[in-house]
């Protein structure tokens, strides 16, 4: 059901996840030429040329999107909930370490010492993503809780 507040919680996630679309992940400057390390790979952004492709995070995004909304549809099996949720917490916990292994990447690409990293927004969407999957998880936890103590009843 949508008005369950674990759907709340799934829809939001979601919603970030598939901001990451539109926020890169990092900022690099090398020598006054700014790169940004996003969903689609590491471009140069004075001449927008590709430099190399993050095609597994690309795929790792979608995944966790889909995983999300498709729980939000299953109230009816609240252990496959359970079991997705975990299974999404753990994408997302892949997904920050295929984040900054891409940044390392990036440093090694460039090969230059003087490199200055910000992290952007779009590299701590992941994390909002987990806090918020384990939230409604514990929300379907406490649903599947309340079935059972209502089923010993009768």
């Amino acid at each position: 059901m949508i008005q369950r507040i674990q759907s709340i919680y799934l829809f939001i996630a979601a919603i970030l996840t598939s901001l990451i679309y539109i926020f890169p992940f990092a900022e690099y400057l090398k020598d006054g030429t700014f790169y940004l390390l996003d969903i689609m790979g590491l471009k140069n952004n004075s001449t927008s040329e590709t430099i190399f492709s993050t095609l597994p995070l690309l795929l790792l995004v979608s995944i966790c999107i889909l995983i999300a909304f498709a729980t939000i549809f299953l109230f009816n099996k609240r252990t496959l909930q359970i079991r997705l949720c975990n299974l999404n917490i753990l994408l997302y916990v892949i997904l920050i370490a295929g984040v900054f292994f891409y940044s390392d990447r990036v440093e090694n690409e460039l090969n230059v010492e003087s490199l200055v990293t910000t992290y952007k927004f779009g590299s701590i969407i992941p994390v909002i993503g987990i806090i918020l999957t384990f939230l409604a998880n514990r929300a379907i936890r406490k649903d599947e809780a309340l079935v059972r103590a209502s089923d010993r009843i009768r």
